[in-house]
């Protein structure tokens, strides 16, 4: 597959999920081109993910999610707020599953955690049917089978944490309740429900990241939902997020992120971040990893071989 090819398919994919969330009432809330940024609301969980650079006494990082920025965004845009940009994670090594830099599409929604899954499958529907019809002929000559892509309906097969546990135990794998799911699980996971993409929730709260929504009838977990595809694995990590603004502060202070901000000296953006996200309605939203949705569609294991940024960077 050429990277022309790879560029184009990325692009579709991307453009359709934009059209998707702007046709449904979505505003466009991205940044424009910043490729540095001086706050660390754009870190994910593990501070030590992050690019960091140094100049003229500033600290500055590569955005890995705009996930709390579009938060913020809904006080201006209650129905709902997106972003589509380019994440950064300080990863050991690339390889079949994790890029240093990738395409992410982010976005933030009123309404509850039903909803929120009604909005990724939707979502993911629509992607299925702009790429195979604009990228008709490019599939073609790939040989992506047609036919797997069509048998994908909704509403997707939806499967709790720990449901999934007692499936693979039954397997022959057992983990321990509150340890994560590894993609070879996944696709374990996967096989069992006909290698159709699903919905996995309800995952430990104390693995999430902090603003995630506790489940009202199990408080050990999190109204979270990761999509996890046939070659892609692991590509929407969404959750409701919490709106109580006393859990969410006592959350926040206790984890590494906090600590690090706070030594760093940036403790005032999240403080920011909790005044203007505190009186917000039920809310919910995710990041789809554009790479590892083409992965899917392409029927590819290895994300290096789908994403174009590879091959123009590296």
């Amino acid at each position: 597959m050429s990277i022309w090819q790879r560029v184009i398919i990325n692009k579709v994919i991307r453009e359709s999920l934009m059209q998707y969330f702007s046709m449904h009432g979505f505003t466009d809330y991205s940044m424009g081109a910043l490729p540095l940024s001086t706050s660390p609301l754009i870190g994910c969980e593990d501070p030590s993910t992050l690019f960091v650079f140094k100049k003229s006494g500033l600290q500055l990082f590569l955005p890995q999610t705009q996930q709390l920025a579009l938060e913020m965004g809904l006080s201006a845009f209650p129905k709902g707020v997106y972003t589509s940009g380019i994440s950064y994670r300080k990863e050991l090594i690339e390889d079949k599953r994790h890029l240093m830099s990738f395409q992410l599409f982010e976005f933030e929604s009123a309404g509850d955690f039903t909803q929120l899954l009604k909005t990724i499958e939707q979502a993911i529907e629509n992607v299925i049917k702009d790429v195979t019809y604009q990228c008709d002929q490019q599939l073609t000559n790939l040989n992506v089978d047609f036919s797997r892509l069509s048998k994908v309906k909704l509403p997707l097969g939806r499967l709790t944490y720990t449901k999934a546990l007692k499936i693979l135990k039954i397997k022959g794998i057992e983990l321990k309740w509150g340890q994560d799911i590894n993609s070879n699980q996944e696709k374990i996971l996967l096989k069992h429900y006909g290698n159709q993409p699903l919905l996995l929730t309800h995952h430990p709260w104390g693995i999430k990241f902090f603003n995630m929504k506790i489940n009202p009838h199990d408080a050990r977990t999190a109204l979270s939902c990761d999509l996890i595809l046939p070659f892609g694995g692991e590509t929407c990590g969404s959750a409701e997020r919490e709106t109580n603004i006393d859990k969410l502060k006592s959350r926040l202070y206790k984890t590494e992120l906090w600590n690090w901000a706070k030594q760093g000296g940036f403790s005032q953006s999240f403080e920011r971040y909790l005044e203007e996200t505190q009186d917000l309605p039920p809310h919910s939203g995710g990041g789809i990893g554009i790479e590892r949705l083409a992965q899917f569609i392409l029927g590819i294991d290895d994300i290096r071989k789908v994403g174009a940024r590879h091959d123009l960077f590296n």
